[in-house]
């Protein structure tokens, strides 16, 4: 981890007698002076194009740190191109598709499809056609040492056969989109 760049980024939730930016800072420092004493490494502070992406979360009188491996929004789906007045974001759709028992198995019809995430979010499920496939090269991770062994060359043919997965929208121009 030798002369790595990083950024911190802060969410707080509750009153409290500091802001985000203090938090960013006083722990910046701190991961800053423990990499320079433990690996004698000049860790530096990034904000626009950062290695390592940590994030601070406070919650009243807690706090919690973790380590941002996406470096985006991973609820973000790259299929909505078109936005209808009723959309639904792609994980609530994913949540849909799941607990409402649809398998590889069974027939799925989305009477009032709209957008299409549903259709979209149980093909993608049903496939096992990972939802960010087309964003592997963006993720953060592959800055870190353990991701030189990961191979996302696929071998597997990722076109396998859907099952039957039906939408209907009772407006022509959500159906053609």
């Amino acid at each position: 981890l030798k002369n790595k760049k990083f950024r911190i980024e802060c969410e707080r939730e509750g009153t409290h007698e500091f802001n985000s930016v203090d938090i960013e800072r006083v722990v910046g420092i701190s991961i800053a002076k423990t990499f320079k004493e433990r690996y004698n490494s000049n860790f530096q502070i990034e904000y626009d194009n950062p290695d390592v992406q940590f994030y601070v979360f406070i919650l009243n009188n807690k706090g919690y740190i973790g380590i941002d491996f996406s470096g985006f929004d991973l609820s973000k789906r790259q299929y909505k191109i078109f936005n209808h007045p009723e959309s639904l974001k792609g994980t609530t759709g994913y949540v849909l598709v799941r607990e409402s028992g649809f398998s590889q198995k069974k027939r799925l019809l989305d009477p009032f499809m709209g957008s299409g995430v549903i259709v979209i979010e149980a093909a993608l499920y049903s496939s096992g056609f990972p939802v960010h496939y087309y964003n592997k090269d963006k993720m953060l991770f592959l800055n870190y040492p353990f991701s030189s062994n990961l191979d996302f060359n696929d071998k597997e043919d990722k076109k396998k056969k859907l099952k039957e997965i039906y939408g209907f929208d009772y407006q022509m121009k959500y159906l053609i989109a």
